[in-house]
């Protein structure tokens, strides 16, 4: 038993950070779940769709970012 919460992050980025184009775009989401480590009796998950984007210079492919989680960090 556990809680969920549903939440969606994303924003704009016109940029490539790899080759420096202005050539990217919107290439779907992908869901991390992410446990909430906190004091409470239910533990919480959170299913994040991160924005994904792809750039159509270098085919590279970035992911939406956050401080609050860590990179590669999913359950």
């Amino acid at each position: 038993e556990y809680h969920v919460i549903d939440a969606e992050l994303t924003y704009r980025l016109t940029r490539c950070p790899l080759c420096g184009f202005e050539a990217l775009h919107p290439n779907g989401f992908y869901t991390a779940h992410v446990r909430v480590l906190n004091g409470v009796e239910m533990p919480t998950v959170i299913d994040l769709h991160k924005q994904r984007w792809r750039c159509h210079n270098c085919y590279h492919t970035v992911s939406a970012k956050t401080p609050l989680v860590q990179p590669n960090h999913t359950i």
